[in-house]
């Protein structure tokens, strides 16, 4: 019985995740943070908490399901403590402190984060609690009012209005580390709408760092990069779904966690036309293993050696028409680059911008360095190159993929002139935690997140939203 409420809980989540996805509403200043929602298929319980460290250590080793952002939390007002039975494996949210003093007397019952609030309530958006005595005396929260009102449908009584929140989280659907059904894994790619393009972000939270995108309305696709070769599968089966055929593939360089699945896909096309093949100009391999000797240059050698219908080099200041979107060349490989920087690979590649009717992103590739230290000589320089050419209002964009997958890349100036509500991170959770010496993604999430944007990373892939 535990597992079938728990399918159904699941099940109402997931169409409610298509009702009322909560990302409206931005506040202009930041004086709230995240409550992750993650999910215990063997108790049937759901967890909330604010410590990305709980999240990261339960999603990772034990076992637990992550299921995106819940809703976001005052910094301030009425404290909601999180209470522990030992005996039942449930916990307990409530503001009532009598509800605390009654249960903690009896001996197993505890008040976790050493007895001080967990979050706060405040706000306008109403917190529901639901209980269900057949289940070890189980709570459930939501912020769904549908789901509230369809799970007494199944044994659950309603307490009524929990708590409040600031606003409704970015949920997903249950996401598991390490599973490999995850990655291959294709949400609904289509539209419904003209004048509307859906922007698709793939990547598996075990796995590695890549690029991989697809923007699509309901009979065109675009692929930007692509990523290592296990996305070989997904894309194909992608491309499928559109005719066997791709208006326009962006590369936005050629490291292989960008172009492995391309090259892999162009080099046996199974029947797959592609219309256009966007890239930047590089120079000889020659002249780039002279700037950094270091790199791997085998994918692009490869690019080079295939025979690349309808291939057209990219320049800063290109405007394209893809889709319906205008993109817009705001980097890509020149002379000048080569003078300033000592990385041309990541730092000539393109760097560019969609716009739709009202909205747009910023894809930023891999530009800047890779290095771990903050005050980094590409970083600075690229950022100083790019806010030396273009004003905030030519950088303005309602999304952002962070550059070199959010470790360096560009400076915090550059993010506060595109000053985006949505950020997107391509970095697995080593990278994301930065749980490798050296190479970290967190300084560059807690800036987004300060600046107020919804995050978007691989703990939740696919991740998607529609440009108007």
């Amino acid at each position: 019985m535990r597992k079938i409420v728990a399918v159904i809980i699941s099940f109402v989540l997931f169409v409610g995740l298509f009702i009322a996805p909560g990302t409206e509403g931005y506040a202009s200043e930041v004086d709230y943070i995240p409550v992750y929602r993650l999910y215990n298929t063997i108790t049937g319980n759901h967890l909330y908490t604010t410590d990305e460290n709980e999240r990261y250590v339960l999603y990772t080793s034990q076992g637990w399901g992550y299921e995106g952002v819940a809703w976001y939390s005052p910094t301030t007002g009425t404290g909601v403590y999180r209470l522990y039975n030992r005996v039942l494996h449930n916990h307990l949210y409530t503001t009532d402190l009598n509800e605390i003093n009654t249960l903690t007397k009896l001996p197993d019952w505890s008040v976790d984060n050493g007895g001080q609030p967990l979050f706060y309530s405040g706000g306008s958006t109403p917190i529901y609690r639901l209980y269900n005595s057949e289940l070890n005396g189980m709570h459930h929260l939501t912020t769904d009012e549908n789901e509230y009102n369809t799970l007494p449908k199944y044994g659950w009584s309603k307490e009524g209005v929990a708590f409040y929140a600031t606003k409704v989280g970015v949920q997903c659907l249950t996401t598991y580390y390490g599973n490999a059904e995850q990655q291959s894994m294709i949400p609904n790619l289509k539209v419904g709408k003209a004048g509307r393009w859906k922007v698709t972000q793939y990547g598996e939270a075990g796995g590695d760092r890549q690029i991989c995108y697809t923007i699509t309305n309901d009979t065109q696709l675009v692929i930007v990069d692509g990523g290592w070769e296990a996305e070989e599968t997904r894309l194909r089966q992608i491309i499928a779904a559109y005719g066997n055929h791709v208006d326009a593939w962006i590369l936005t360089h050629p490291d292989p966690d960008h172009i492995t699945a391309f090259l892999d896909i162009y080099s046996d096309p199974q029947g797959i036309t592609v219309d256009k093949v966007y890239t930047p100009e590089y120079p000889s391999v020659e002249v780039l293993k002279t700037n950094a000797p270091w790199d791997d240059f085998s994918a692009l050698e490869k690019f080079r050696s295939l025979k690349i219908s309808g291939h057209t080099y990219l320049h800063r200041g290109d405007e394209v028409d893809v889709i319906g979107l205008k993109m817009q060349v705001i980097s890509a490989y020149e002379d000048r680059i080569d003078e300033i920087s000592d990385d041309l690979m990541n730092n000539g590649a393109l760097m560019f911008k969609l716009k739709g009717n009202s909205e747009s992103m910023m894809f930023c590739g891999d530009v800047g360095s890779a290095a771990a230290d903050w005050n980094t000589t590409n970083s600075q320089i690229m950022t100083d190159y790019i806010l030396g050419m273009y004003s905030s209002d030519e950088l303005k964009a309602d999304y952002v993929q962070m550059a070199h997958h959010g470790f360096q890349g560009m400076m915090p100036e550059f993010y506060e002139a595109v000053s985006p509500k949505g950020a997107f991170f391509d970095a697995p959770l080593w990278l994301l935690e930065g749980v490798t010496d050296g190479y970290s993604s967190k300084p560059k999430y807690d800036l987004m997140k300060g600046m107020g944007c919804d995050i978007y990373t691989y703990y939740s892939s696919p991740n998607q939203i529609v440009l108007r």
